[in-house]
């Protein structure tokens, strides 16, 4: 099996991959990543963490979803042995937000993240309005499990951070599913991207910001029929044991 390790968004937790981890195809061993919740890391303090879940022996896929995005970006452009293939979900490698609104990054303050979002927040810029209850909950419950201090330097984090160079250095396919119905994100991401690493390949899957969350069987097709990756799917029996993620 291709193991494909699972860099997570925002809330850092991993428990929003359930829904795509419970959708994997044949062929495909997916290992999640949580970041520490109750430690301020910048993005290179997370490297570490990430690597540490890096297959060391066998060909792996690497994908960052969101604020994991640049994240896997950077480990990408460092060449681990066995990488195949990164894959970008819903994404960026620079500020995702305009610059004027970029500016006001030091006033992104813990207070901001002392309840998680409300239901219709989440609806509108992240989930889409037809979001079922339970998942607008998870995502609300994953959000609360993190200190609002960890969240709010996330956010600050997103406002600074520039992996375009990176991006340009990276050594394997890069594979980029857009959200045709994105409220979050600038809606120049996926050409800005191009712009740094003109092979890259986009998929566009019809869904709000939380692609994986809303229609992980689209995504799983996307990456199932991404070139890069079929001569690596040969459906073998390897023994592997999923690791879930704990709070830290």
């Amino acid at each position: 099996m291709l193991p494909i390790v699972l860099l997570p968004g925002l809330d850092g937790t991993g428990r929003m991959f359930r829904r795509f981890v419970d959708a994997a195809p044949p062929g495909f061993a997916p290992r999640v990543v949580s970041y520490p919740s109750h430690e301020v890391r910048s993005y290179a303090g997370l490297e570490p963490i990430a690597e540490a879940a890096l297959p060391t022996s066998r060909p792996f896929v690497l994908l960052g979803e969101s604020f994991g995005g640049p994240l896997s970006i950077r480990i990408a452009a460092k060449r681990p042995p066995g990488l195949v293939a990164l894959v970008l979900v819903a994404t960026f490698a620079r500020a995702p937000v305009p610059a004027w609104l970029a500016r006001f990054r030091p006033w992104v303050h813990r207070s901001l993240f002392s309840f998680p979002p409300p239901a219709p927040v989440l609806r509108r810029l992240l989930a889409g309005w037809d979001a079922d209850a339970e998942l607008i909950a998870e995502f609300q419950a994953s959000s609360a499990s993190v200190s609002p201090a960890v969240l709010a330097a996330r956010v600050r984090a997103v406002l600074e951070v520039d992996a375009t160079a990176d991006l340009g250095r990276c050594p394997v396919p890069v594979l980029y599913l857009r959200a045709k119905r994105e409220a979050l994100l600038r809606p120049d991401l996926a050409e800005e991207l191009k712009s740094h690493r003109p092979e890259l390949h986009l998929a566009d899957v019809d869904t709000a910001h939380l692609v994986l969350q809303r229609d992980p069987r689209a995504a799983w097709r996307h990456i199932e029929a991404f070139d890069a990756l079929i001569g690596f799917l040969d459906g073998s029996d390897d023994e592997w044991c999923e690791c879930w993620p704990t709070s830290a």
